[in-house]
Formats: C-alpha cells, sequence, structure tokens
C-alpha cells in the first residue's frame, strides 16, 4: 500500500510541481519509497532510486548515506566505507558525527530495529505534499 501510494504520489509530481511549484518534493518522496523498500529487504530497489535521488541532488547527503547503511546491511562494508565518507563531506555540521558512528559501528542486522529504515534516523524534510482542496458545491 505505503509503495503504490508513494510511486503515485511520484508519478502525479511532474504535474502537480507544474500547476503548484514545488507543491511535491520529489528527492523526498524517493527517499521515502526506498526506505520503505529496505524495510522490505528490497535492497537493490531501494539502491536504484538512493542512486536516482544523488545522480538529480548531488548536494544531499541522505541518499549517499542510505545507500551507504544498505550496503553496510549486506556486508559490503568496503563499498560502504567511501559512501559514508562522502556523506559526511555533503552533510551539515551536526550530523557529521552521526554519520560516522553508523560508519563505525558493527554492521547492523538485516532488519533494522524497530523496522526503521536505515536513513530513517537523519532527518528527512517533511513530504511537501499537500491534499487537493475539496471541492465546491
Amino acid at each position: 500500500m505505503a509503495i503504490s501510494l508513494l510511486q503515485d504520489t511520484l508519478q502525479t509530481a511532474t504535474q502537480a510541481n507544474q500547476v503548484q511549484p514545488n507543491s511535491i518534493d520529489v528527492a523526498t518522496v524517493q527517499m521515502l519509497l526506498s526506505d520503505v523498500y529496505v524495510s522490505q529487504k528490497r535492497y537493490d530497489e531501494a539502491v536504484a532510486i538512493y542512486d536516482e535521488v544523488a545522480k538529480t541532488n548531488k548536494q544531499d547527503f541522505r541518499p549517499v548515506v542510505g545507500k551507504a547503511m544498505v550496503l553496510k546491511q549486506q556486508g559490503k562494508l568496503e563499498e560502504a566505507k567511501p559512501l559514508f565518507t562522502k556523506a559526511a563531506e555533503l552533510a551539515p555540521a551536526k550530523y557529521k558525527d552521526q554519520i560516522n558512528q553508523m560508519a563505525s559501528a558493527n554492521p547492523v542486522p538485516s532488519a533494522a530495529p524497530g523496522g526503521a529504515a536505515p536513513g530513517s534516523t537523519l532527518p528527512s524534510p517533511p513530504p511537501a505534499v499537500q491534499p487537493s482542496p475539496a471541492p465546491a458545491n
């Protein structure tokens, strides 16, 4: 259900943003979708979205650290290390220590505690999806 809702939001985002600029923060919706995929252990799909977000939002540390966490969960520590470094470089100062702690912590079990997705401990701006006004009668 969550996946289809997020996918539908992404499909309508371009049109919605043309009507009302910045009404949908596409990168944030994509990050939420990738977090859902991670929670379902659909790592390849999550990584593909993290890569897409990172490509279009080169200064956003969230997709970089999200991908690093997925790789770490999969035991791919050598692939994850440079991504943690890059994420720490991109992140605002107040998140650098947290990212460095994630990088140095023991590998996370496949299911993160509490069902949280890897990037979910980092800030994510609230989605800018605004409800449509009720039709006037």
